[in-house]
């Protein structure tokens, strides 16, 4: 596997909020962070962050997990 997974951000949900994680890893073969987002245990969308330090995965992380961040997801 190419992954190597981080660390995992945990939301915590409001009162009839769906739980929000993310996943931030380093992917080996292309030498780059990204993070895995998810919606109640379900991967809604990967990002990868080329040219960017470890630091900003985390923080793209972090806000998504407390609502920040939002995620524009094709079909």
């Amino acid at each position: 596997m190419s992954q190597l997974l981080i660390t995992s951000h945990l939301g915590h949900p409001g009162s009839g909020m769906q739980t929000l994680s993310a996943d931030v890893f380093y992917d080996k073969k292309i030498g780059s962070y990204g993070c895995h987002f998810s919606k109640d245990g379900c991967i809604v969308k990967t990002e990868m962050f080329l040219g960017h330090a470890e630091n900003y995965a985390h923080d793209a992380a972090e806000n998504y997990t407390l609502g920040i961040k939002k995620l524009f997801l094709t079909e």
